[in-house]
Parts: C-alpha cells; structure tokens; sequence
C-alpha cells in the first residue's frame, strides 16, 4: 500500500511538472501572453521591466534654487467648489512618491514619500505623449517632418492602400485618427489590445495590424494611446538613422540640463522600437524641468529649443477639425481658460504649468488614491492660483 500511495504522488508530481513545462514553454512561445501574465498590471517601477536604452546625465545640469520662503500646505485644501482633503492626508493615502512646488525656478515645497527621494526613477506613464510632442515640434523645425499635415503614410508606408491612408502626423498629435482602439481602462484589462501594446515585444506588427473604424476627424477626439505609439513609430522612420533616444539626448536631455542619467524602453533588445506613448524613466526634478522648458514658451535660458509657435499649438484650446477643447499636442488643457495646461500619466503623474504664476507643480505617485483626476487638477489649480 505504502508504494502504491508513494507511487501516486510520483505521478502526480509529474503532472504538475508537465503542465509547468508546458505553460512555460507555451508563455515563451507567444511573448507578449507571457509578459501580460507574469507581470500582469503596471506599476511605478515598469522602467525595470522592458528593453531601454540610456539617456546620458548632461553635463551641465540646470538644479532648481532652494528657497526660506517656503510653501506651507493647508490643512485642508480644495478639491472642487464643495470638496476639500486634508492635504498631508491625501499624500499618504493615494501612495504619493513626489510632490514638488517651484515658482520662478525656486522650490517651494518637496515632499518625497514611500521610499522615494530626488534621485530616485520612476516611468513617465503617458507624460511620454508630452515628450514625444516636443520631439514632433522640433522634428519639423529641423525638416525631418514638413509640417503637422504631412501624412503619415510618408514614413509608414505600409499603411498606404488601407482605409485612412490619409491622416496626417496631426490627427495622431490630437487624437482624431479614428483608430480602432481603447484604452479599456488603462492596462487593466489584461487581455485588451492596449495591454498587448504595453507588454509586446513585437509593437511594429501589432500597430500595423491596427484597423480604423471611421474617418479622421469624423467622430472627433477620443483618448487612444495607440495613435501615440504609432506617431512613435513615424517619427523613428523620420529621424532616419537617428534613434528616438538619440534626438531626445541631443534635442531635449542635454540642452534642458537633466541633472540624472534617464531612460527610454524598448519593446526588444534587438531592433527595439522606443515605447513613446508610456515609458520614459526620470527622476522628479528632471520630469519638473519639461514643465519649466514649456512655461518659457520653448526657451531655457534665453535659448530656443522649441519653437514658442510650438508651445502655443500644443496648449491652445482648440475644437476644429474633431479636436478636444481639453487635449492638444500631447497636453492637457483645464477646462477653465485660465491658461494652465498640464502632462498627465497613468497613476495620477502630473507636471501642472501655470503661466500666470510662473510655477510648476510635479507630482508623481502609484495611484490617485480616493480622489477623482478632476479633483488632483482642482487641488493643484487651488495650489498654483494661491501662490
């Protein structure tokens, strides 16, 4: 009896061997299925997770001033015209990494929590959108794209022949394609074509493979991460024998004086695609400093580095042709017409400009916490006003 019990373990040892061996081999085999289910949702330190390439600390770092006259946070803060938090509070609970307050290139307030610090690197999330447009803006003033109504056909020609073979490098900038794509909150459905985006090895295939279902501009603005990824891959056609990484190093990285070495990932290590519509590592103040190049209207310096026509497209209000009256060039526009506009990312990651007062607010974290994305951007018009 003692064998045969001995003898049944043994087998059934082997089966949970063999479904193991199978499973691993059957998640090598389709890569992207693999990725979706051994890391499953996305996290602050997804930068860990994929290809990247380096982006070189410059070597003449821009550092914001310290200051004695510090912002002190309100007990209680407003959130909406009858909504208030208690500020420390909502840091703790919505698992704040960062916040940081500059006014005229001074640091009012730095907050660091759960574990992070100044030097520490975390994903951009979809502030990428926001980089990624500076790179389209300075891609055209260096002739690299003839203008924001060149098609994108020109650098993806495998698009030609397929239905809206004709939208241009602006439909994808406003997100007016119509391409067939959602979001599907975020990357939390798993099994959704934006997941397969995020972890896939192959992004190439899979853009291509992406099907349109009506006109550009026809149904108007819909929020699609797709239409960024696929503006990526144009641009990477664009640039040449550039790489992405490249252009970000020589047009963005050095010239804004990013004090810390940075990153962009890949989606493989062989011929590796930047991910552009999610997936730049940065430490906080380095992030802070995009903010800082736009509410110069392109300048650092003195010195142009975008032009300011540029800066002024991406943060208009603008509802022609299908756009949003809240999104441009990879920005995000208040609906107030207080002349704010901001960089947003998945988990609540801000850059928030406000020109009228010339500060900056930065806040990073790993999730939002109980407050609603309209809640943060009142909290941080409520901040940005008072200051």
């Amino acid at each position: 009896m003692v064998w045969r019990r001995n003898l049944l373990k043994i087998r059934v040892f082997l089966v949970f061997v063999l479904i193991a061996v199978s499973l691993l081999s059957w998640m090598y085999a389709t890569p992207t299925l693999g990725n979706i289910l051994y890391y499953n949702l996305p996290d602050y330190n997804d930068y860990k997770k994929f290809p990247y390439k380096t982006l070189k600390a410059s070597i003449n770092p821009f550092r914001f001033k310290p200051t004695n006259n510090h912002w002190t946070p309100p007990r209680s803060i407003s959130t909406g015209p009858e909504s208030r938090v208690d500020f420390e509070n909502l840091l703790e609970v919505s698992e704040t990494l960062a916040f940081l307050v500059i006014k005229d290139d001074l640091i009012l307030y730095e907050n660091y929590l759960n574990g992070h610090t100044w030097t520490s690197t975390s994903i951009s999330f979809s502030i990428a959108k926001s980089f990624l447009s500076v790179l389209v803006g300075k891609a055209i003033q260096d002739g690299y794209i003839q203008s924001v109504d060149q098609l994108v056909s020109d650098f993806v020609p495998e698009l030609s022949g397929k239905p809206n073979a004709e939208i241009s490098i602006k439909h994808l900038l406003q997100m007016t394609s119509g391409m067939n794509y959602f979001e599907s909150r975020g990357v939390h459905n798993v099994f959704g074509l934006h997941a397969r985006l995020y972890y896939t090895p192959f992004l190439k295939q899979e853009l291509l493979a992406i099907n349109f279902l009506h006109p550009p501009e026809q149904k108007g603005f819909r929020y699609k991460s797709g239409e960024s990824a696929l503006l990526g891959l144009a641009l990477s056609r664009a640039l040449q024998d550039k790489t992405i990484t490249q252009y970000l190093q020589e047009s963005l990285w050095n010239p804004l004086g990013m004090e810390f070495d940075g990153l962009v990932n890949l989606d493989n290590n062989s011929d590796g695609l930047e991910k552009m519509w999610c997936c730049i590592g940065a430490t906080p103040r380095d992030f802070a400093k995009l903010g800082r190049l736009y509410l110069n209207k392109g300048k650092w310096n003195g010195k142009t580095v975008i032009p300011e026509s540029w800066v002024e497209q991406s943060t208009r209000i603008d509802e022609s042709e299908g756009s949003s009256s809240e999104y441009q060039y990879g920005w995000w526009i208040p609906p107030n017409d207080s002349g704010i506009f901001q960089a947003e990312g998945l988990f609540g990651q801000y850059i928030h400009v406000n020109p009228k007062t010339n500060s900056i607010i930065l806040r990073l974290g790993k999730s939002r916490g109980p407050i609603t994305r309209e809640q943060w951007v009142n909290l941080f018009t409520s901040i940005s006003e008072s200051l």
